[in-house]
């Protein structure tokens, strides 16, 4: 079942699909916890008395920036693991003989 699974997602580019969408997520989540705190700095220089999250803009906590942080590791993690089941072989499966490969006789020349 699994390895019908695992064929499926592979054909039809579907897994690739994916995993470009997970990668994609996690990059863009990563630039989004970057620009937080520039963002975060330029809103306070304009705007002493804003705040986000209920603190004061001048101050930046880690805290913040952690759930996010949290979900770009779970993304990374989410995407190697799909990346090595769909296309990185297995021990089993390299331990496997090959296939034997059939010779074709060769035809021999057309005679009208």
């Amino acid at each position: 079942m699994v390895d019908r699974l695992k064929a499926a997602l592979v054909n039809s580019f579907v897994g690739a699909i994916t995993l470009g969408w997970i990668f994609a997520q996690a990059i863009l989540q990563c630039a989004s916890l970057l620009i937080l705190p520039l963002a975060q700095a330029i809103m306070a220089r304009e705007s002493p008395n804003f705040s986000v999250l209920g603190t004061p803009a001048s101050i930046f906590s880690i805290e913040a920036l952690l759930p996010g942080l949290i979900r770009v590791v779970f993304l990374l993690l989410v995407g190697y693991g799909l990346l090595r089941w769909l296309y990185y072989e297995t021990e089993s499966d390299m331990s496997l003989p090959p296939a034997p490969e059939t010779e074709l006789e060769p035809e021999a020349p057309y005679a009208p």
